[in-house]
């Protein structure tokens, strides 16, 4: 999944829809809201290490 994350992240045409969207979400009415919300249920510690690339290291997932 990470190859096919990374083919797309190169697609002029996928970023640009990506910024599109990113745009759209930071206007919405909601915006505070959802992100208070996502602030208490997402354990961004959780994620791994993120680089340019996508994830230096994957997530522990307790080995």
């Amino acid at each position: 999944m990470r190859e096919r994350v990374a083919a797309q992240m190169r697609d002029p045409a996928f970023v640009e829809e990506l910024r599109r969207e990113a745009a759209l979400m930071a206007v919405h009415p909601k915006n505070d809201a959802i992100d208070d919300w996502l602030e208490t249920m997402v354990d961004y510690d959780s994620w791994g290490a993120w680089d340019e690339n996508g994830f230096a290291e994957p997530p522990d997932e307790g080995d």
